[in-house]
């Protein structure tokens, strides 16, 4: 009802008027005091935003007139990247109706962070809302995305904290878990967790393309590995389980050594004979999930 009201009311009009105020992000991130002001009444812009077009098709619709302005700010550090995801988000027909050039600059925008940087995880939330609307695959979304994500070219600095045990990645991970990184919702260790998560959704429903690639990247026996970790998170279990069942479990690309594997009988065991979400656990992609049903692992 509200928001309905809202939007006859011209409320996105009004705000679209307040993000056309002069801003100079440069300025804003050397501290200029005007500047940076503004940028904090555009953080409050986009969050009215994410909440007026939070699951209505009408209004999802109004704003995607206005969808080059947010792809144009992705990198301005006021919310621009969540607007987008929610947009998008669970709308078959936009979903459908996304351009190429949208995704180039979501995913050229991580890209341009390097693989020392921390790209921002809201980006990922952006892919994640293109590829399956109310879980309906979008195959089309799934390959473009998938190519794009493991580009020979920019690949070290879209596939983060994806390691072996022995790895560098794989310590790093573990600190940012000792650190509890994924509170912070702009965290390496949140990316990573929303990058197993798309990575996972570019699989579902059978996509050959996306299957290869992601069991090319993380080995099912370096996956269970970090499952059976006692240092890993209960939190972070749930996206390395999650990620194991689209890419390997229900995948049509089938690994021949995965049923007799002496580590998937391990995990089974683990978890009771069966693999699922470990108990109190959902992957979100707009939100961590809340930590529980542990058992000897480290809280979380």
């Amino acid at each position: 009802m509200k928001q309905r009201l809202l939007r006859n009311a011209g409320a996105s009009k009004v705000i679209k008027r307040v993000l056309d105020i002069p801003y100079n992000h440069a300025k804003a991130k050397e501290g200029d005091t005007e500047h940076a002001n503004t940028r904090g009444i555009f953080a409050e812009c986009n969050k009215f935003l994410c909440s007026w077009v939070a699951c209505n098709k009408e209004n999802q619709m109004e704003l995607y007139g206005y969808k080059d302005y947010f792809v144009d700010t992705i990198d301005k550090e006021f919310g621009s990247p969540t607007v987008i995801a929610e947009i998008f988000k669970d709308n078959d027909f936009l979903t459908r109706h996304s351009d190429k050039v949208m995704l180039i600059a979501i995913v050229g925008q991580i890209e341009d962070v390097g693989p020392s940087g921390e790209p921002d995880p809201a980006l990922l939330r952006c892919l994640r809302a293109l590829l399956a609307p109310n879980g309906q695959p979008i195959k089309e979304n799934q390959t473009e995305i998938i190519s794009m994500l493991f580009a020979q070219h920019r690949r070290k600095a879209t596939i983060r904290l994806c390691g072996n045990k022995e790895s560098p990645e794989y310590e790093q991970r573990k600190k940012l878990m000792a650190g509890k990184a994924w509170k912070d919702e702009k965290s390496l260790l949140t990316y990573h967790l929303r990058l197993l998560d798309t990575l996972g959704m570019c699989c579902m429903g059978k996509s050959n393309i996306a299957e290869a690639k992601c069991q090319t990247l993380y080995a099912y026996e370096d996956v269970i590995d970090a499952v059976l970790d006692p240092d890993t998170a209960v939190k972070v279990k749930g996206y390395l389980v999650r990620f194991l069942s689209l890419v390997y479990l229900t995948a049509e690309t089938k690994v021949a050594s995965l049923p007799k594997s002496a580590k998937m009988w391990e995990l089974l065991a683990h978890f009771g004979g069966g693999v699922g979400i470990p108990a109190g656990v959902a992957v979100d992609d707009a939100a961590m999930p809340a930590a529980g049903g542990a058992r000897k692992d480290k809280a979380a």
